[in-house]
């Protein structure tokens, strides 16, 4: 069993891939940032393009000013006490992803320029290059230099430039940060921490003058065109289907279009528009993005600030075409898809909104982020979220990441209690459910959708799972579920609600549930048993909040059951 699930885990991955774990597993000695000295002193070589002090941050979760100068720290809903400058040894014993967040220095941009200086100046001698630091992995290198440059060489640059001997310090500690990100790319894993180390180096390979900066751009560009590419499906969104690495991915496009460099305008520009109005697709009435696979709020920007933002810088360097009107997509209503990604939905002007997943898990070699969600769905009423999917609470093994990746976690079936795909460890996936037969029909006022998935089609019980959704005038939705197995099978269907829905189990089939905007009325039909129970929802990192989890049950070999969601309006 062991050897099965390690073949359909490695079977997928690309040979660079592959050439990458073996070299970061045994030849270690190669991945030293400490191997890779400055050769001299270098001075500070200027900019190529001028500073500008408009550009949108990183987001900086939680923290403030003041609490940051008190030494206060706030990541993934976990508060730590490490000084200022912080403790930065201290930090490691908390979580991995919490020291990384430490490391990223977003929270810089709340600080005034003299203490930004101090703290950085604190960090570099407190810090050096050591290969089982965590700062000093490519990923948190990447988006520390990043964040370093965007606030002492652009929204401070003027500041910085006349602080002659910090300035010098300052670009030494690039300069060999960089030099090591180059060398030692992220192509043991792709996807966005591939995508992170490049456009670090591009960005700084075009903002800087001299050699150094030229070799940065080198490695970078040729690197960043081929993954954005591959990375940015034809519908818009980033290939891991998450909304939540998707803000990110855009947002680094957004920087490196804000560059003003026309080669890389005309790189970005499109994939930049497209991922936008893909972006407005998976965002909630409430404004916020919807949870599937690795997502969590409270991360990366509201959609709508980051859009607003990449509007502005589209229309600031359109030179030869008038941009798309990405604002105006705000109000959208009626059905959309996004075919490549496999998500499916329906908006009207009353602030209703259902969003389904009938896609992959995402790209096979790289399914890290995924969670075991094909045919979940989002439903909002009345501008307020009544069915959640689970959400994400860390990257630690345990329940918690174990529970969010499952199938249970997600509106969807399962069967015998089993997931669609294999999850395992961490961010490991073995034999992976596929979408087949998707068809997607809209309608006015709503939508028909209907597919079926491989995740059963296997030992020992050869069953495959179809299901159709409809949702018709009064934003009335049915769903209908089909099992037929070559041997009695067990079916759950799981309904998650959100945390203030307040739920009556009038009968069997039937449940009135009360949310802060109205009511709905939940029908079940088909033989089976209704139950309820407690679950988690992890809506940020580090938050867990109990919600009702509707549970309804039947058995067979060929099983037929559903539900339909009416609003009060439409009830009756």
């Amino acid at each position: 069993m062991a050897a099965q699930r390690l073949f359909h885990t490695l079977r997928h991955l690309k040979l660079r891939q592959l050439y990458g774990q073996c070299s970061r597993r045994f030849l270690p000695c190669r991945h030293r940032p400490e191997r890779v000295p400055l050769a001299a002193p270098l001075a500070f070589p200027g900019l190529r393009r001028a500073p500008r002090q408009d550009i949108l941050p990183p987001s900086c979760s939680r923290n403030s000013r003041s609490a940051i100068l008190n030494g206060h720290f706030d990541f993934l809903n976990h508060s730590v006490s490490l000084g200022f400058p912080p403790s930065w040894n201290k930090a490691r014993s908390i979580s991995k992803l919490w020291t990384y967040n430490l490391h990223y220095f977003e929270w810089l941009h709340l600080l005034p320029y003299p203490q930004a200086r101090a703290v950085v100046e604190d960090w570099m001698p407190r810090t050096p290059a050591n290969r089982h630091a965590e700062a000093w992995e490519p990923y948190p290198t990447s988006l520390r230099t990043l964040t370093w440059i965007l606030y002492f060489f652009q929204a401070h640059f003027t500041e910085t430039q006349r602080d002659s001997p910090f300035c010098h310090r300052l670009w030494q500690s690039l300069a060999q940060q960089l030099n090591y990100l180059g060398r030692n790319l992220e192509t043991h894993l792709l996807g966005n921490h591939l995508l992170e180390n490049v456009a670090t180096l591009t960005l700084a390979g075009t903002l800087f003058e001299g050699d150094l900066a030229h070799s940065w751009r080198l490695t970078g560009q040729d690197e960043l065109i081929r993954q954005i590419k591959e990375q940015f499906l034809a519908d818009g969104l980033h290939f891991e289907l998450s909304p939540m690495y998707h803000l990110r991915t855009l947002y680094l496009l957004y920087l490196i279009h804000t560059l003003g460099d026309s080669q890389l305008q005309s790189l970005t520009r499109k994939p930049l528009e497209r991922g936008s109005l893909a972006l407005r697709k998976l965002t909630h009435p409430d404004g916020e993005i919807a949870l599937f696979n690795d997502s969590a709020l409270g991360i990366y920007h509201q959609p709508e600030v980051l859009l607003a933002a990449i509007e502005t810088g589209l229309r600031g360097f359109s030179r030869h075409s008038k941009p798309a009107d990405l604002r105006s997509e705000n109000n959208l209503t009626g059905a959309w898809s996004l075919p490549k990604s496999g998500y499916y939905g329906f908006r009207d002007a009353n602030g209703n909104y259902l969003v389904c997943d009938g896609g992959p898990i995402g790209p096979d070699y790289i399914p890290g982020h995924a969670h075991g969600d094909l045919f979940s769905f989002e439903l909002s009423l009345s501008g307020h979220r009544i069915i959640v999917d689970t959400g994400n609470y860390d990257y630690v093994s345990g329940s918690h990441r174990e529970f969010s990746r499952s199938t249970r976690a997600h509106n969807t079936v399962t069967i015998d209690d089993r997931d669609q795909s294999d999850f395992w460890g961490v961010f490991r996936v073995g034999r992976r459910a596929y979408p087949e037969a998707i068809d997607f029909e809209p309608k006015p006022g709503g939508f028909k959708l209907s597919g079926r998935h491989s995740g059963y089609d296997h030992a020992p019980l050869y069953a495959r799972h179809e299901r159709h959704f409809e949702l018709g005038p009064g934003f009335t939705l049915s769903i209908r579920d089909r099992i037929r197995s070559k041997q009695c099978c067990q079916l759950k269907s799981h309904l998650h609600l959100a945390p203030d829905c307040e739920a009556l189990i009038k009968d069997n089939q039937t449940i009135l549930v009360t949310y802060p905007k109205g009511t709905f009325t939940i029908h079940y039909f088909g033989p089976g048993a209704l139950s309820s129970e407690k679950t988690n929802y992890y809506p940020e990192f580090g938050k867990a909040l109990e919600r009702l989890t509707l549970c309804f049950v039947a058995s067979g070999t060929d099983i037929e059951t559903g539900y339909t969601i009416c609003p009060s309006d439409s009830a009756g």
